[in-house]
C-alpha cells in the first residue's frame, strides 16, 4: 500500500517490497511464494499445506533448518485449520472448540515444527525444533542485505505496541534498521506506544475498526501525503 502511495510524491522512488510475517495468518504462504513452492489442498478445515523443495531455499535457511539433500519442506499454519478467523464472532468459545484439523495437517506432512501453544507437544512427541520466527524470515528474505541497501525503511502493523518491540516482525525490522543507521517509519492502525516522528497512527480518532479496515489503503495514503 505504501508502495502505491509513494510514486505520487516528488522524488525518484524505487521500492523493494518485502511482505513480512513472523507467524499467524499468511506466514506459510508468504514464505512459499518467495521460494517458488507449491500449494496443496487437504480435506481439513481451512486446508492448506505449502511444499517447498529444499534446494530452492536460501543458503542461510538451509543452515538453520538441517534438511537432507533433496528433501521437501512443508509449511503448516495452525490458523488455517484451527484459527479464530474460521469462526463467526459469536462462536469463538474455547470450550466446545477443538483442533483436529491441525493434527491432520501435521500427519499429512509427516510432522513439522511450530511456535505457540502446540510447540511443546511437537518438541516432545516429534522432536520438532523451535526457531525464532523473525530470524527464519530474515534469512529467507535476505533482509539484512536489503535493509543495508535501503535509504528509507517503512513497515507497519495492525497494532504496534510493546509486544511489537519484543521480537515480533515489525519491531525487529525497526531494531535492525536502527542498528544499520537507517531512517525507519512505522504505520499502524492503532498504537500502544507513544506516537512519534517514526511512528504514525493512520486511523482517525473515533473511527470504528469495522469501518477502518476496508479503508486501510486510503488512510495510509492520506498519512503519507502529510509527511
Amino acid at each position: 500500500m505504501a508502495a502505491r502511495a509513494l510514486p505520487a510524491r516528488p522524488g525518484d522512488w524505487r521500492c523493494d517490497l518485502g511482505p513480512l510475517t513472523d507467524g499467524r495468518e499468511g506466514f506459510a504462504g508468504i514464505l512459499t511464494r518467495a521460494a517458488g513452492g507449491r500449494f496443496v489442498d487437504l480435506p481439513v478445515s481451512g486446508p492448506r499445506v505449502r511444499l517447498v523443495p529444499a534446494g530452492k531455499l536460501p543458503a542461510a535457511v538451509r543452515v538453520r533448518l538441517p534438511l537432507a539433500e533433496g528433501a521437501t519442506l512443508a509449511g503448516l499454519e495452525m490458523v488455517s485449520a484451527s484459527g479464530l478467523a474460521l469462526l463467526p464472532p459469536d462462536q469463538r468459545d474455547p470450550w466446545p472448540t477443538t483442533t483436529p484439523g491441525t493434527g491432520q495437517l501435521i500427519r499429512a506432512a509427516a510432522g513439522a515444527g511450530a511456535a505457540g501453544g502446540i510447540a511443546f507437544g511437537l518438541m516432545a512427541a516429534a522432536r520438532a525444533q523451535l526457531l525464532p520466527g523473525f530470524d527464519l524470515v530474515s534469512d529467507w528474505f535476505d533482509l539484512s542485505r536489503r535493509l543495508a541497501e535501503a535509504d528509507l525503511v517503512i513497515t507497519g502493523e495492525g497494532r504496534f505496541d510493546a509486544s511489537s518491540l519484543a521480537g515480533k516482525g515489525p519491531g525487529s525490522i525497526v531494531a535492525e534498521a536502527r542498528r544499520l543507521g537507517k531512517p525507519v517509519h512505522v504505520f499502524a492502525g492503532s498504537l500502544g506506544v507513544p506516537a512519534s516522528d517514526p511512528r504514525h497512527l493512520i486511523t482517525p480518532a473515533g473511527l470504528p475498526l469495522a469501518e477502518a479496515l476496508p479503508r486501510t489503503g486510503e488512510l495510509l495514503a492520506a498519512v503519507l501525503a502529510r509527511l
